[in-house]
């Protein structure tokens, strides 16, 4: 029976040490993805699964479980897929249709959107869809979400344009990406409407592949339900905590990165989150190697830089050691 599932999926499994001043972590996590397809649809499945000791904690992430189908320019998809609209590679404005990341995590790995979704693909310069944003919990049906969103791609730029419906609430807004002097300059920008108030969401930025071995990207991002400094001050720590989301707890953040690769089989990165203003996040280094046939080993190191939302992390300093292996 293992066997014949091993012929389905392609499964993977890593171990990974932690190390704090605090303490040291084992992490064991699975990986099964399932990806079949033909001229007429296709399915792809991926899950992860895993447990962190010694807080004893298990955890599940259906991150893809999603049917396409395709007909004379039609592509139909239902299930959970796993969506980033927008242009950066950290951040986006548009909540709906992204999952958030967590800056410890330099895979930027993301579980998926449940949706329903209508695409046409043979129109000259723009892809229209219809899309509906299903519920994660089914009883949950006030979070249904559903609209349009446009794509466009002529002389040079790309563009997307949303525009999205609740119960309570419209989504609109626009991104554009394009080419300068040999940047990728991006910018997308979000609008809510609800209770008679407008709520703006941006994210801009840049990135740059140079010569054939390194990639930098930087962005910014404004974050409208985030805490504002005094909005953040005036809470003692037990409220604080039901706001508290690395990353996502205040208006503003730069999230940047440069990585160098080696023949695509090693690499070094630089990645950091900042809040410029309250001159807390983290910056930290990874080195990956997959050298090994069929594994990856990889060594990262972060910075935890504290003040404000970063002071509720126990330690400064962690060492992540991670041996992968793919069958």
């Amino acid at each position: 029976m293992i066997f014949i599932l091993f012929c389905f999926f392609k499964p993977s499994f890593g171990s990974e040490l932690i190390l704090t001043e605090e303490n040291i972590f084992y992490h064991f996590e699975n990986r099964i993805l399932m990806e079949e397809r033909n001229d007429n649809s296709s399915f792809t499945f991926s899950i992860r699964a895993g447990f962190l000791s010694p807080v004893d904690t298990i955890y599940f992430s259906l991150d893809r479980a999603v049917v396409n189908l395709y007909h004379k320019g039609l592509e139909f998809s239902l299930g959970r897929e796993s969506l980033f609209w927008g242009y950066g590679m950290f951040y986006s404005p548009f909540f709906y249709a992204r999952s958030s990341m967590s800056p410890f995590d330099e895979e930027l790995l993301k579980s998926g959107k449940n949706i329903l979704s209508v695409r046409y693909n043979n129109i000259l310069y723009m892809t229209p869809e219809f899309i509906i944003f299903l519920p994660d919990n089914l009883p949950d049906i006030d979070s249904i979400k559903a609209g349009f969103r446009f794509t466009f791609f002529t002389s040079g730029i790309e563009s997307h344009f949303p525009l999205i419906f609740s119960r309570d609430a419209v989504f609109t807004g626009l991104g554009v990406r394009f080419s300068l002097s040999g940047f990728t300059i991006f910018s997308d920008h979000s609008l809510e409407y609800s209770d008679g108030d407008f709520s703006l969401g941006s994210t801009v930025g840049f990135n740059k592949t140079i010569g054939s071995n390194f990639y930098i990207q930087s962005e910014y991002f404004y974050n409208p339900p985030g805490l504002t400094t005094d909005e953040y001050d005036a809470l003692d720590d037990a409220a604080l905590i039901e706001f508290l989301n690395w990353g996502y707890t205040g208006r503003h953040y730069i999230y940047s990165m440069l990585q160098w690769t080696k023949d695509k089989t090693s690499g070094i990165g630089l990645f950091s989150l900042i809040h410029p203003q309250w001159k807390s996040g983290l910056v930290g280094i990874s080195l990956s190697s997959t050298h090994f046939d069929n594994a990856l080993i990889s060594l990262n190191y972060i910075r935890i830089l504290k003040g404000r939302e970063f002071d509720f992390i126990t330690y400064k300093n962690s060492l992540f050691l991670e041996f992968r292996y793919f069958l």
